[in-house]
């Protein structure tokens, strides 16, 4: 398998198409040129070639009315071998799930943010002053700067530990999205019944499945890997930062004693200032300030 991309600087969408295609072909050798018959002998040419044709292992987007992905942005050559490979890339590494929904979450969570700042689509600043760096941002960082040796020896040297760089990203991305798909169906069997307080006996992604598919629960009781036990209020709906209900006012920011003379719970730990989350050191614990919050 030979993959070419474009010579010269680089960017976070050529680099994130060859990481992905060398998770799924290991020993691929990597070329990075714009000679016509250099890129011709390659069987994947990415971000270069100036069109999208996949019959002919073409993927790039520098052509007027290039496809949009499915989320509504515009994909560049990291989401078109994403929406061509990225079921087979995951598939390896799905510990026996379906690996088409998790590269779609992998696709939202990781990829779309790439083709939208490679092709002008990202939101920009997140405050005046302050730029969101980004993986892109990263990935752009390993091109040399202008004072340091730019031959295409130094490029490709660069090229290749940004490659590397973005694998790392790529599987902690995957291996991200399994957890939350295996933690989908062990959310699913807590909250039959919509309890008003939903017990998990291990640290899982909850939000996702019961948010939206609850409308009694207020509290979620679960262990952190500090090995205390939390009581996390439940929001009314994902990514807001409001709760359905508030832990108790007055626990609003006591710590240990304080906390624990105001619930009666000996071993409470804390409660947030924001009162959306609070722990104690025990499950039994945990538990007594949930019921208690419930009925405050």
């Amino acid at each position: 398998m030979k993959i070419a991309t474009h010579n010269g600087p680089f960017h976070c969408d050529d680099v994130v198409a060859v990481a992905a295609l060398r998770l799924l072909h290991p020993g691929a050798e990597v070329i990075r040129t714009r000679d016509p018959q250099a890129l011709a002998s390659a069987d994947i040419r990415v971000d270069v070639g100036g069109v999208f044709d996949p019959a002919n292992g073409t993927y790039d987007h520098h052509f007027k009315g290039s496809p949009v992905g499915p989320l509504g942005v515009r994909l560049s050559s990291a989401g078109m071998i994403w929406q061509a490979f990225g079921s087979a890339v995951v598939a390896s590494l799905a510990e026996g799930l379906d690996p088409a929904p998790i590269a779609e979450q992998v696709y939202a969570d990781l990829i779309a943010a790439i083709d939208a700042a490679d092709n002008g689509q990202a939101e920009g600043m997140a405050a005046p002053g302050i730029e969101n760096f980004t993986l892109s941002h990263a990935v752009s960082d390993f091109n040399p700067r202008w004072d340091e040796a730019q031959s295409p020896e130094d490029f490709m040297d660069r090229f290749m530990a940004a490659v590397e760089f973005a694998t790392g990203a790529m599987l902690r991305a995957i291996s991200r999205a399994v957890g939350t798909a295996k933690a989908a169906g062990l959310v699913r069997d807590a909250i039959q019944g919509d309890p008003e307080v939903v017990v998990l006996d291990r640290f899982m992604p909850w939000h996702e499945v019961l948010v939206p598919n609850t409308t009694n629960t207020k509290f979620v009781v679960f262990p952190n890997p500090e090995g205390t036990w939390m009581v996390q209020a439940v929001p009314p709906s994902l990514g807001s930062f409001g709760q359905r209900q508030p832990l108790p006012e007055a626990w609003a920011g006591l710590r240990d004693a304080e906390l624990a003379n105001v619930t009666g719970v000996p071993d409470a730990v804390f409660c947030h200032p924001g009162r959306f989350i609070g722990g104690a050191k025990s499950k039994d614990g945990a538990m007594n300030l949930a019921n208690q919050a419930v009925l405050a």
